[in-house]
Parts: structure tokens; C-alpha cells; sequence
């Protein structure tokens, strides 16, 4: 039995915290007898549970052998009902595209380097052109559209395999159709895999969502965006863990920002584009700061939590908990523009004063921000159109695009400092509150 005094025990809890190491312990210490486990959860944050039975799986089978065949893939998937192609140029990489729903194409189409860094093999069931994407109403993972055109994709260093989808960020983990093990696609597809690009790899079967492997370690990750992944201290670069320089960078969101430089870095180093250039996120904060001295610091929440926070003008600008901005000031910052941290999902206070204008798709994906003041004369497009969860907005503004909280039905209290000329709002308990405030 391993006791916490030992060895492999006190390197779990010393890496990824006591909890951790005493949820493992709890579960089944037997968990702590597979080979290099300390290295395979380096990545792995400090919450054991979600990992618990994808942990035991590891322990049981370390891996079951694979069902053993001399068919190559192609023949496979043949017999599985699909016509596979080996994608390894560019044209046969996006052949698929035009099954694909405006909207919901694989990053893998924009990737100029894909076809390059992985095996990809394309395959597109019998059936695919007689699936319409607006009979599919409540999509599942790996429903009948989803799976009439797979993406399989190995990383040519091995240690990485994915399963892609026709839904792409349609559905939850659409990365991981068939629990990316290609045996649920036909028994001896994995071992045909291996054996014809002579490339390892391990089935993430049982990992939970938020998780993904990348040769052999559970990584932990935020964000998922071009097949790069996202944590609180690190970010990958195909099948590469690149750790930040605590010293001088600042994981926020899903952006890296240099506190030498005064800047974020948007893409892993060697990455000839940009992730996502539009989060305007980038060019504000910067301006926010200026040139004045900046500072950054670890403190405990009232809670216990710890955060990690921004300092600039003697100001708190940010508060980042695990990596994920929870808590932003923008005091001086007269513009917002299009896509501003358009995919945070953890902002729960925002002060922006003087912010004259904000642009389209503003916190796009954020539903816990509670309330907030806008005085902004201009807010465009879809502007938290997700949050489920303000009770108090006021407005001192003059034009509001479509799309506008359009999620939202827990809205209690508008504040009104004057009433919008131009109101595109489709949310029809949202226009009841604008009109019942507008007509006081």
C-alpha cells in the first residue's frame, strides 16, 4: 500500500498538490504503481476525481492488446462502410470540406501545416451525401451526420490521436468522436494504424472533457483553439509542452502576455499565423498600461483561492485564477473593439468607466458575469450574447446591435441613464425589460 510517505506519493503531492495525491490514495493506491505516473499527470492540474477512471483503465490495462489484423486501414474502413483517403497534401487535406456546415469546419482546413506534422486520413461513410445537417436539430457526438465523415489524425511523432467529426464545435469534444479509439470504428483499426505509418499511440478513451493527451501526459487545458491548447502556466505546440517563463510571462485566457515587452504573444513560437488575431483583448491592454511600471502578484482570495494579479498606474488592471482572467479594470481605456475576450468564460467583474465604443461579438462566450455599467454610446453586434446569468445592466447608451444578451432571461434590474435611439435586440424578454424601462 503506498503510504503519503511515499515516494511517488510526496512527488505527486509536491507537483500537483495534497488533494490531489490524497483523492488518488483514496480512489485505489494502485493507481501510483503506473509507470511514470508523476510524469504522465505533470500537466494534469490539482483535481484528481475527473481523472479518477481514466487513471484506474491505465492501472487495469496498461494498454489491452490490440485486436490484431493484416487489413490495412483502407480496407477497414472500407468494410466499416467508408471510403479513406491518406491525406498528405494540402488539396486531399481539405477534399472534405464541403461536407462540412457553414460554421462548423475543422480548424484542420485553415492549417497550412497540418498535413505536414500529421497522418490524416480523411474517410466519408456510403451514406454522407444523403444526411441533411437541418434534420439533425439536437446533434449528438456521434450521431449519424457526425460520424458520415470522420478526420483520424496522429501526430507523426506519435503519442497523439485524434477523432474528428463532420459537427466540429457544434457538439461537446467533437475531437474525440469514438473516444478517439479507432477499434470502436471497426475492431483492428488500431493496430492497422500503427503498423501501416509505423506510429505509437495511446487511446485517451476515458478522458474527460477539458483534457487531452499529448505524448503520453494528461494535459489539463483552458482553451482549445487551431489544435493548441491552452493552461494555466503552458501552452502546446503540436505534440510540445511550452511552459511560461514565470519570471517575465503571464498566461491570461488564452493569450500570453509578456510583462518585458508590454505585449501578448498570440501564437506558440515557430507558428507562421496568428491563433486568432481578432480578440481585440490584445491592443487594449497594452494601452491600458502605457508605459508605466507594472507588477504582478499572487494573493489569496477571502475564499482561499489563490489568484494571480496585474498591476499598473498602483491599480489592480487583473485578477487570473488557474491561468483564466476572473476579474478585469480598464480605468483609462476609451475604446473596446471587435471579438474583446470573445471566448472568456470566467469573468465575473468588469469595470469599464470611460469606454466610449465597444465593437461586435463583446465577451461573446462569458455567461457568469453577474452585472455591469456600460457607458459606452456604440455596443455592437452580438456583445454577451451567451450570459446566462446578469441580474443588474446599466446603460448609458445610444446604439445596441442585434444579438444582444440574447441568452439571457434573469435580467431584473436595467438602468436606463438614457434611452437607446437604435435597439437591435431579438431576445423577446430582453425587449419587454427595454420597453417597460424605456417607458418610465
Amino acid at each position: 500500500m503506498k503510504t503519503p510517505s511515499d515516494p511517488i506519493y510526496l512527488a505527486i503531492k509536491r507537483q500537483n498538490g495534497e488533494r490531489f495525491a490524497q483523492t488518488i490514495r483514496r480512489y485505489d493506491n494502485g493507481i501510483f504503481d503506473i509507470p511514470n505516473i508523476v510524469h504522465r499527470i505533470r500537466y494534469a492540474g490539482r483535481d484528481a476525481t475527473p481523472l479518477l477512471e481514466y487513471l484506474e483503465s491505465i492501472k487495469n490495462s496498461r494498454m489491452t492488446s490490440d485486436y490484431q489484423t493484416d487489413e490495412s486501414p483502407f480496407e477497414l474502413l472500407a468494410a466499416a462502410g467508408y471510403h479513406a483517403e491518406y491525406a498528405d497534401t494540402m488539396y486531399k487535406k481539405n477534399a472534405i470540406s464541403r461536407y462540412f456546415a457553414p460554421g462548423e469546419e475543422l480548424c484542420t482546413f485553415n492549417d497550412d501545416m497540418r498535413h505536414q506534422n500529421y497522418y490524416i486520413i480523411n474517410a466519408v461513410r456510403h451514406d454522407a451525401d444523403t444526411l441533411r445537417r437541418s434534420d439533425f436539430t439536437v446533434p449528438q457526438r456521434q450521431d449519424a451526420y457526425g460520424t458520415s465523415v470522420i478526420s483520424i489524425q496522429m501526430t507523426k511523432t506519435g503519442g497523439f490521436i485524434s477523432i474528428k467529426n463532420r459537427y466540429n464545435h457544434a457538439v461537446p469534444h467533437p475531437d474525440n468522436t469514438f473516444d478517439s479509439d479507432p477499434d470502436q470504428i471497426i475492431p483492428g483499426l488500431s493496430a492497422s494504424l500503427k503498423k501501416y505509418f509505423d506510429v505509437d499511440f495511446n487511446c485517451a478513451s476515458q478522458l474527460p472533457g477539458g483534457y487531452t493527451l499529448i505524448k503520453n501526459q494528461i494535459v489539463k487545458y483552458n482553451f482549445e483553439i487551431n489544435d493548441v491548447y491552452y493552461g494555466d502556466t503552458f501552452y502546446t505546440d503540436f505534440n510540445k509542452i511550452i511552459e511560461l517563463n514565470r519570471d517575465y510571462e503571464l498566461m491570461m485566457d488564452y493569450m500570453v502576455f509578456d510583462l518585458h515587452r508590454r505585449e501578448f504573444t498570440m501564437y506558440p513560437r515557430g507558428r507562421s499565423t496568428e491563433l486568432d488575431p481578432r480578440d481585440d483583448f490584445r491592443h487594449v491592454l497594452p494601452i491600458e498600461i502605457g508605459d508605466t511600471p507594472i507588477q504582478t502578484t499572487s494573493e489569496k482570495l477571502p475564499d482561499g483561492t489563490i489568484v494571480r494579479c496585474l498591476y499598473a498606474h498602483h491599480t489592480k488592471i487583473a485578477e487570473m485564477h488557474n491561468g483564466q482572467i476572473i476579474r478585469l479594470n480598464l480605468p483609462h481605456s476609451t475604446r473596446i473593439g471587435d471579438a474583446f475576450m470573445m471566448n472568456n468564460r470566467t469573468l465575473i467583474d468588469l469595470q469599464i468607466p470611460r469606454v466610449a465604443y465597444i465593437g461586435d461579438y463583446f465577451l461573446l462566450q462569458n455567461r457568469v458575469l453577474p452585472q455591469l455599467e456600460i457607458n459606452a454610446d456604440t455596443i455592437g453586434t452580438n456583445a454577451l450574447s451567451n450570459n446566462t446569468s446578469m441580474t443588474k445592466l446599466t446603460l448609458n447608451t445610444s446604439r445596441i446591435g442585434y444579438g444582444f444578451m440574447d441568452a439571457n432571461r434573469k435580467l431584473t434590474q436595467l438602468i436606463l441613464k438614457k434611452k437607446p435611439t437604435d435597439i437591435g435586440i431579438q431576445n423577446n424578454y430582453m425587449k419587454k425589460l427595454f420597453a417597460d424601462a424605456m417607458a418610465r
